[in-house]
Order: structure tokens, then C-alpha cells, then sequence
């Protein structure tokens, strides 16, 4: 999906035996820095969300391997991410008029074409949280008779990363007081998500997929909204508050329409063990990553220069089925 975010045709200046590759991207407001051949850069804004990031390459491969840090993202906040850049040498274009060689000609046949992209990133983070209100308890009355209250009461909890017990960026999103109902002969568990209405992501931009081993039932899940925010809940039940002294495996699907990103987080819940007490310590959220295997570089001859020759190539980038190979990783919440 990063493939949208850079244009298909790099800039490449080739002197004295240095790469110098220009890339121009239209989420350059994403890219806190991107890292490729060892160099990592910050992208330098000339417009908008437009921008350009500049690298100077030294024997660059067909296959690049790189890497971004992305912020500013709704919801996520920030990600890390990784992915491969294909240099189609071969379909390179001499821009005319470009040779400024005072000695030797250099034999400027190819070109480089990188694809990059900055949409995603690592890990979300927002600042939308609200309280879930206590819940309200109806006694109705006829004649002399009452209805029986149901037994309700509140734990607080913190959203953990799936595999370490830090602080999740989603536990900015959860209200942290969960909602507890005695049911027959077992407990039910309510959850609430809330995020800003100028984030613009949508009412339904979080969806719930597991809770405590098993998947997510769309009846159990209910979306709403206040003045200034969306909100979600949903619930999952137990058998009795031993099972809340576990950290509580989950995941979520987030979508933010802005960065083209629809992917899953892995979390955990860590609930307090004291009622209607503070939250205590703070615990676990989880992140997938998926590795990217670099593809093979070719031998494709790169364009050439003599010492004192400078030349400017055209790199043409082509879609993933005509020669660029864009590889985009989900490494999202690596663990430190």
C-alpha cells in the first residue's frame, strides 16, 4: 500500500561514483524519517503533505532494502515499518542536456527506480480518552414489589502490547473502566473505546476481532456517539473474577482512511485486582510484525561515471507486475 505515496520516477544525479537518488512523495507529513544504503533522512516539505527525500547511494543494488518511521497518524500515531525499493537500471532515461563532463563521457545507459511509500507506521497513539459512566441501576415499582438490581460494579484496567508489558498506544483509546454485571452464573465484561470526531476516521474506525480466546460477535458490539466523540463497546464474559487476575488477550482492527491503512493489533488487557480502585500497574498491548525477505538483486550493470563527469538519470518506476517490487512490512509495536 506504500506504493501510492511516491511518485514512480526517481531523480538520480550519478558523480564521481555517488548515487545521488531523489525521491518525491505526497506523505511527506507521515515520514518522520526513511532509511535506505545506510543513510536515514528526513523528508524536506515543499508543499502540503508533498515532499522529497535525498540519498546519496554508493554501487546501489537493484533491491533496496528500507525503512520508515511514521507519525502523525490518526489513531496510531506512530509506526515503524519496512519495505523494498526496485531500481528498474535498465528502463533508466537520460534527462536531456544533463551531461556536464569536462574530461571523460561517462556511459550513463541506466537508471535507478525506487518505489517508497509512508503509510503506516508503528505504533497508534491518540489522545482521546474519556470515562465510561457508572452504570445506572433501575428499580421500578409495582404495587409493593421491587425489581431486583442487577449486581454491577467497575474494575479499572490499562491496554498492554501483545508481547511486552508496556503500554499499548490503544490504551489512549480505551476508557480503562471496564463495567461488570453478575449474569447468572457468570460475569459479564464491558469495554469502551472513544476517539475525537475531528480525527476523521469514521464511526466504526475500531473494530473488536478476540477477546479472551475467542472471536468477537457482532451482537455483543455496539458503536455510538457523543457530542465530540465516536464510541464503541463490547463485551465478553467469565466465569468468575479469578480469570480477570490473568492478562486478558485481545485484538483490534483499526482503520485510518487518511494514511490507506486497515490492518490488525494484537493487545492485552491487565485488569485491577481491587474494585472500584485506581488502575494499577500498567500492562500489556501486542503488535504484529511480518518480515520482509528482501528479493534477490540482479546483475543489471549500473550506470557508470569517470571521475570528473556528472550525469542525470530519469528513473521510471513500474507497477509491482512490470518490474518495481514494493515489499510493505507490518512491523507494528516492535518491542524495545
Amino acid at each position: 500500500m506504500a506504493n501510492h505515496f511516491f511518485d514512480q520516477t526517481a531523480q538520480v544525479t550519478v558523480s564521481n561514483g555517488t548515487y545521488k537518488t531523489v525521491l518525491t512523495t505526497n506523505g511527506a507529513n507521515y515520514i518522520a524519517s526513511m532509511t535506505m544504503g545506510g543513510q536515514s533522512v528526513g523528508p524536506v516539505i515543499t508543499s502540503g503533505n508533498n515532499g522529497t527525500l535525498t540519498f546519496n547511494l554508493t554501487n546501489p543494488s537493484n533491491i533496496m532494502p528500507v525503512s520508515f518511521t511514521l507519525y502523525n497518524i490518526p489513531i496510531i500515531q506512530t509506526m515503524y515499518e519496512t519495505a523494498d525499493f526496485s531500481f528498474n537500471w535498465a528502463a533508466a532515461v537520460k534527462v536531456p542536456g544533463s551531461d556536464t563532463s569536462t574530461t571523460n563521457n561517462s556511459t550513463d545507459t541506466n537508471t535507478t527506480t525506487p518505489a517508497a511509500t509512508s503509510s503506516s507506521t508503528t505504533e497508534p497513539s491518540a489522545t482521546s480518552s474519556s470515562t465510561t459512566p457508572a452504570p445506572t441501576t433501575v428499580t421500578t415499582t409495582k404495587k409493593a414489589t421491587s425489581k431486583a438490581k442487577v449486581p454491577t460494579t467497575t474494575r479499572k484496567y490499562v491496554v498492554l502490547k501483545g508481547d511486552s508489558n508496556s503500554k499499548s498506544m490503544a490504551n489512549k483509546y480505551y476508557t480503562r473502566t471496564a463495567v461488570i454485571k453478575k449474569i447468572a452464573k457468570h460475569y459479564n465484561v464491558q469495554l469502551k473505546v472513544a476517539y475525537k470526531k475531528n480525527l476523521k476516521l469514521g464511526s466504526k474506525a475500531v473494530r473488536p476481532v478476540t477477546i479472551n480466546g475467542r472471536k468477537v460477535k457482532s451482537s455483543v458490539v455496539n458503536y455510538g456517539k457523543t457530542t465530540n466523540y465516536y464510541t464503541m463497546t463490547y463485551s465478553f464474559n467469565v466465569s468468575s473474577f479469578k480469570t480477570l487476575k490473568k492478562v486478558i488477550k485481545g485484538s483490534i482492527h483499526v482503520v485510518v482512511p487518511q494514511a490507506q491503512i486497515s490492518t490488525t493489533w494484537p493487545i492485552r488487557f491487565k485488569f485491577s485486582q481491587k474494585a472500584p480502585a485506581k488502575a494499577s500497574k500498567h500492562a500489556a498491548v501486542v503488535a504484529t510484525s511480518t518480515a520482509v525477505t528482501p528479493a534477490k538483486p540482479d546483475q543489471t550493470k549500473l550506470p557508470q561515471t569517470g571521475d570528473s563527469s556528472q550525469s542525470s538519470l530519469s528513473v521510471v518506476g513500474l507497477a509491482l507486475v512490470s518490474g518495481l517490487s514494493f515489499i510493505w512490512g507490518n512491523n507494528h509495536e516492535a518491542v524495545k
